[in-house]
């Protein structure tokens, strides 16, 4: 919604740098859940509802050839514009540097969901930037 912002767009320049370092991804490769849930925990211990203006949420669908597509719709928040500059900040200090990533891609890989030498080069494609 106007005046708001999502987690999935807002990590769209992951995808763009993993790219330009020849990983390329697919409907498997979906962090934005993982970080939509760390920054939701962040929001709230930080009482960022007070601080800024309350988040809500909004319907969101993945596209059919998505597997998380069997849940249609989905549900996630959304953060008040005026919070971006924070998310950011906690995006690339917390979940990228404080080893929330590097969780997630070992979760990947026990799931067999993403080749094993992927996860060495994104955190090195991620690290950089």
């Amino acid at each position: 919604p106007t005046g708001y912002f999502g987690i999935f767009k807002e990590i769209a320049d992951m995808f763009v740098r993993l790219g330009e370092s020849g990983l390329h991804t697919d409907e498997t490769f979906l962090p934005d859940i993982s970080v939509g849930t760390h920054w939701s925990k962040h929001w709230k211990a930080s009482n960022f509802d007070q601080a800024y203006s309350p988040r809500k949420r909004y319907e969101h669908a993945y596209p059919k050839r998505f597997p998380q597509s069997l849940s249609n719709p989905q549900e996630p928040f959304c953060y008040p514009e005026e919070s971006l500059g924070e998310f950011r900040r906690w995006f690339r200090e917390n979940y990228l540097g404080e080893g929330k990533f590097a969780t997630y891609l070992s979760n990947q890989k026990k799931v067999k969901s993403l080749p094993p030498a992927f996860a060495e080069k994104a955190l090195l494609a991620l690290k950089s930037g």
